[in-house]
C-alpha cells in the first residue's frame, strides 16, 4: 500500500491526468481506460483481478499498453 501513495504524486509531477472512481466497477474502469487513453494505473490486486476477469466485450477496443 505504501507504493500506491507515491503513485498519484508521480503522475501529478509529470503533468498527468488522474481518472478516479468512487467504487470498483470493472466495466467502467475499462471504459475510462479506453476513453482517456490511460497509460498508467494503480490498483489493489483485487481490482486488477476484476479487470482480468471482465468480459471480452468490456475489454474490447483497448489496443494500447497500460
Amino acid at each position: 500500500h505504501c507504493n500506491g501513495w507515491c503513485f498519484p504524486w508521480t503522475i501529478t509531477a509529470m503533468a498527468g491526468t488522474h481518472v478516479c472512481l468512487r467504487r470498483v466497477d470493472p466495466e467502467k474502469i475499462l471504459q475510462l481506460i479506453r476513453d482517456h487513453q490511460v497509460t498508467h494505473m494503480c490498483g489493489a490486486p483485487i481490482v486488477l483481478n476484476a479487470l482480468l476477469n471482465a468480459s471480452p466485450e468490456a475489454k474490447a477496443g483497448i489496443d494500447h499498453e497500460v
